[in-house]
């Protein structure tokens, strides 16, 4: 589903070698934008033209960014579609170990090594929680998804459950899907960056509260033109109740950070996303 253009690879040499040549000590004043347009189309003429682009000028406008929108897609996936995927929580590989005690067990090396654990004060008899996944993740470097980001989740749990099975009313995953993109001065469209928004929902311990497991974010879908970059990662935020004491039900911040550029402009934002245990979210745009 991604594309990306073998070109940019070359691109990104060439601008790593347009650095040297302008930011140089005997250079007293930088190169003005006309000289770095010119600069940019002599040396990057055969993929501008394969691009219908006719001169220097047109190049610029093609690598500035000047739009950047965030939508949500209107699909509706069903439980079979995503069944399929790393967000059941008996294969997930952030799931923590309980033992008898009902405390943290060991774990290898690096599965919980950035785990986050944060009590949210007396909750009653369900006295504590902690919240196990990674603090943050990458999503997307160098415009390719990362390897293990399907394995990347966050999970809010009480921390005293003997098991898995000890917690029931599971429910989900919720799952929604949104695309930012970025268009060129042309309008047109240069970076799509489709992504999901996963999380189970509702367990319940002996009847009470409602709480997270598996809350992620994955690349759906992601293509970039030539000339342009897109990196971005997840940032999780701290555990909040918006229940009560009795029944506590965690929510949580994804924030998805991303940066869009080109030799000529940079763009970055966050998606904002606040999930809760009884399955409702928000979504925030901070550009």
């Amino acid at each position: 589903m991604s594309r990306f253009l073998s070109g940019l690879s070359s691109f990104s040499a060439v601008i790593a070698l347009s650095a040297a040549i302008f930011v140089s000590p005997a250079q007293a004043e930088p190169p003005s934008e006309s000289e770095i347009s010119e600069w940019l189309w002599s040396n990057n003429k055969t993929e501008a033209e394969r691009l219908g682009l006719r001169n220097s000028f047109e190049l610029k406008n093609y690598l500035t960014i000047g739009e950047v929108t965030s939508s949500e897609d209107l699909k509706i996936f069903t439980s079979d579609e995503l069944s399929a995927t790393d967000w059941l929580l008996e294969n997930s590989t952030n799931s923590p170990t309980l033992s008898a005690t009902g405390t943290l067990a060991d774990t290898p090396t690096g599965t919980l090594g950035d785990a986050l654990t944060d009590l949210a004060g007396d909750l009653g008899d369900i006295k504590r929680w902690i919240t196990v996944g990674q603090k943050l993740w990458e999503v997307i470097r160098n415009n390719q998804p990362v390897v293990n980001v399907k394995t990347q989740s966050v999970s809010v749990l009480p921390d005293f459950a003997p098991a898995w099975n000890e917690m029931e009313t599971w429910r989900g995953p919720m799952a929604k899907s949104y695309t930012i993109a970025a268009k060129n001065l042309y309008g047109v469209t240069v970076i799509s960056h489709t992504y999901t928004v996963a999380f189970h929902y509702g367990g319940s311990l002996e009847g009470r509260g409602q709480f997270l497991a598996n809350a992620t974010i994955i690349p759906t879908n992601v293509d970039v033109s030539w000339g342009f970059t897109l990196n971005s990662q997840v940032n999780v935020g701290q555990p909040l109740n918006t229940g009560t004491r009795a029944n506590p039900v965690p929510g949580v911040d994804l924030g998805l950070e991303w940066s869009m550029s080109s030799v000529l402009k940079k763009s970055q934002g966050v998606d904002q996303f606040h999930v809760r245990g009884d399955g409702s979210s928000t979504h925030v745009n901070l550009y």
